[in-house]
């Protein structure tokens, strides 16, 4: 080898080495840097978690504080429950009480009904059988002068009818507003006479006292007038029917027949 080519190879040698001290140099600067960068990282690393603990912590305490919160509720809700479930039940066995109470005053409403309706039928009994001799006189001249109404009754019955003999009277009394021609309610002493009476009176029409015409009628009570009124409307029909004969029976039941023999019965 020449000098030439030895100190260019010296020369090259030399450049080389400064190069790859540069290079190792350079190399420790940067794994300094990425030494140091990591540090950073590590401590930023560090901090962080340090922070998750923190937060960490923070969470499981408004957890636990929210489970606590939430138990809590649950339980207030728990007893307002049960106690809603207590005052449903109370209210249920009172419905239920309260039910029988009802039916077993249903039932009493029922027994109450049953025996007023026989005190009725009884109360009715009795009045009709208290009005067995009673009849009601329409129309009557009402000037007796000074003689008793029983005995000027008696004498009228007697004249109207031409009894055989003048009806004994227990009482007398003024019916409706007080007018010349005035209405009584009359008391036969005996059964029979009123029954002899009223038979005659359907038999003719009474005239002998002036007008209005004197009309003599059972002594009903108030419950059988009313159910023999219903009949009234029916009667003034019948009345234009020429071949249709009709009468009401005790209580209140109209009668129908026909010329050709048929018949009905209509009860109130």
């Amino acid at each position: 080898m020449s000098t030439r080519a030895k100190q260019a190879a010296k020369q090259y040698q030399g450049a080389t080495k400064a190069e790859w001290r540069a290079s190792e140099a350079e190399m420790d600067t940067l794994m300094a840097a990425i030494k140091a960068s990591e540090e950073r990282v590590l401590a930023k690393i560090e901090t962080s978690n340090s922070k998750i603990d923190v937060l960490s912590k923070e969470l499981r305490s408004e957890m636990a504080n929210l489970r606590a919160d939430h138990t809590r509720a649950l339980e207030a809700v728990e007893l307002v429950n049960d106690s809603h479930e207590t005052r449903i039940k109370n209210l249920e066995e009172e419905a239920n009480a309260k039910d029988d109470e009802m039916k077993n005053l249903e039932n009493k409403i029922q027994q109450f009904t049953q025996q007023i309706k026989q005190l009725e039928t009884r109360s009715e009994d009795l009045e009709s059988t208290q009005r067995r001799n009673n009849c009601r006189l329409v129309g009557v001249n009402a000037n007796f002068g000074t003689e008793r109404p029983v005995q000027a009754l008696a004498k009228i019955i007697k004249e109207a009818l031409e009894l055989d003999h003048t009806p004994a009277l227990d009482w007398a009394y003024r019916s409706g507003p007080q007018s010349t021609f005035q209405n009584f309610v009359i008391k036969f002493h005996d059964f029979q006479d009123k029954v002899d009476v009223l038979r005659k009176a359907a038999a003719r029409r009474l005239g002998t006292q002036g007008k209005p015409q004197l009309r003599i009628y059972p002594d009903y009570t108030p419950t059988v007038r009313a159910k023999r009124a219903a009949f009234n409307e029916v009667r003034a029909l019948l009345r234009d029917c020429p071949d249709v004969r009709y009468g009401i029976s005790y209580p209140a039941t109209l009668g129908i027949t026909t010329r050709e023999g048929g018949g009905e019965a209509l009860n109130q």
